[in-house]
């Protein structure tokens, strides 16, 4: 960890020229005060998710998409591998409109990232100037700082990082006593420069499968990740891009089969690939689970908050309430196999992060298919709760001449708190009230107890007024059943 002077986030002012209000650009050097060491847990793949999700984000704000909206597209070819990102609608010719792109070289071990319709300021150098929490919150970013620190960590790996926006060029670089200080030098892109690349840019934003890359740096913000210089440079792999590229479930999606997509977030059942996998708003969170446990199945949310380590979401309590509006909507989806998995969850895998707090966070509405389930699964079966004292194993078998099966006591739990289960002794009860009037015709004996209990009712003024019905009793062991008016 870095110490406090490290972590001191600023701008040293006698190598940068004061800044106007509005945040334009001007050639400067804009230093951190950041050690070069900071973060030294970050590794090359946390730092790609990172400008990744500043790419992302900045596509949905400018073009104002959803993240259901946002579907890239993959090429990869024998020299390098292309991310195309396209409005989800066609112009009215039916032409498609390209908004943003990843250009991966093979050959060069080079990256080029690139939103369209973007611009930076001179406030976006802060850490937090570009935040996106409370502004729009279906945007990944929150704390304003990715970006910045990417380029740090990349740099410390041997990258050259640099950013083209807003007709200026943004270089980070390593300065100081043993150069162990990070910045950003300004500088305008030459005028001369500029018409060339609109000129080469006319991207049609028209584009067909296969296409040349191009952005205008004057509209346009992208990054590029290249070799850096001298012994230290390093390039990227393609399968390093590639293992980046498995941080991001945009860009690593399993088949259709095995997601099902609701309006709180993805179920991903593929548990060879994605078991113990929490995206957030499709950006992968290092360490998913509550308090240590695993998730058996993969989840992505379109709703929470990161710690700013980006490992896991900020609230425990939060997390197992969007689960389990995942797990409800995905079951109003596909009811029967899904409230089978569920159940099965909860019975069998009760310790699992997928249903921490299951007890007070699932609805009612779920518990209900959970218990119609239930019941689907052979006849002649009574539900306990494991460990339940009121439970008797011989009321079951010979009162309600029924097969004891257990359940774990967070499912117990959630049955019983929407009154679904019964104990032993309240289902006798139950039985026997809802059991259907005799159709027996009377004999002589039926009618004389008939009158002589009419009789004892009589002698006291409490039960003078009884109505006595006589039923079939169900199949249980109750003969009477007094229920006081």
């Amino acid at each position: 960890m870095a110490s406090d002077d490290e972590e001191e986030l600023c701008h040293s002012p006698q190598d940068s020229e004061p800044e106007d209000d509005d945040g334009s650009l001007r050639p400067m050097s804009y230093a951190f005060c950041l050690s070069k060491n900071y973060v030294q847990n970050w590794s090359n793949r946390a730092a790609s998710r990172e400008l990744y999700q500043n790419w992302k984000d900045g596509i949905l704000t400018s073009f104002h998409l959803t993240q259901r909206d946002f579907l890239p597209e993959i090429e990869d070819t024998r020299n390098e591998i292309q991310i195309r990102l396209y409005h989800p609608h066609c112009t009215p010719s039916g032409a498609r409109k390209l908004l943003g792109y990843i250009l991966y070289k093979k050959r060069y071990g080079s990256i080029e990232m690139s939103n369209f319709q973007a611009r930076l300021t001179s406030h976006d150098l802060d850490f937090g100037g570009t935040t996106k929490k409370d502004k729009n919150r279906l945007l990944a970013g929150e704390h304003g700082e990715g970006l910045k620190i990417a380029a740090l960590v990349l740099r410390r790996k041997g990258f050259r990082v640099q950013l083209m926006a807003s007709k200026f060029s943004f270089n980070f670089g390593f300065r100081g006593k043993c150069q162990s200080r990070i910045y950003c030098k300004l500088t305008p892109i030459s005028p001369s420069t500029l018409p060339k690349k609109k000129e080469n840019c006319q991207r049609n934003y028209v584009l067909g499968s296969s296409v040349n890359l191009i952005s205008d740096p004057s509209k346009d913000v992208t990054v590029h990740i290249t070799k850096g210089q001298g012994a230290d440079g390093v390039k990227i792999t393609p399968d390093e891009f590639k293992d980046w590229m498995r941080v991001v479930l945009d860009l690593n999606m399993p088949p259709a089969g095995y997601i099902i997509q609701t309006e709180h977030g993805d179920l991903i059942l593929d548990r060879d690939r994605y078991k113990n996998q929490m995206y957030l708003k499709d950006i992968l969170l290092s360490r998913p689970g509550s308090e240590g446990r695993k998730y058996r199945h993969g989840y992505n949310f379109l709703r929470g908050e990161t710690d700013r380590e980006r490992q896991s979401l900020a609230s425990q309590e939060e997390e197992a309430l969007i689960a389990s509006k995942i797990w409800a909507s995905a079951i109003r989806l596909q009811k029967k196999y899904i409230v089978a998995r569920y159940t099965a969850l909860l019975r069998d895998n009760w310790g699992c992060a997928d249903v921490f707090r299951a007890d007070k966070v699932v609805a009612k509405d779920t518990a209900i298919a959970i218990w119609e389930y239930l019941l689907t699964q052979g006849r002649g079966k009574f539900y306990y709760g494991l460990g339940e004292k009121e439970m008797n194993y011989e009321t079951i078998v010979t009162g309600l001449r029924r097969k004891p099966v257990g359940l774990s006591k967070v499912l117990w739990d959630i049955l019983r708190k929407y009154t679904l289960a019964r104990t032993p002794d309240e289902e006798r009860i139950h039985v026997f009230e809802t059991s259907q009037l005799s159709t027996l015709q009377p004999n002589h004996f039926m009618r004389h107890i008939k009158r002589a209990l009419a009789g004892y009712l009589a002698l006291h003024p409490q039960t003078r007024d009884v109505t006595v019905k006589y039923v079939a009793g169900g199949n249980c062991d109750v003969n009477v059943l007094f229920n006081p008016p």
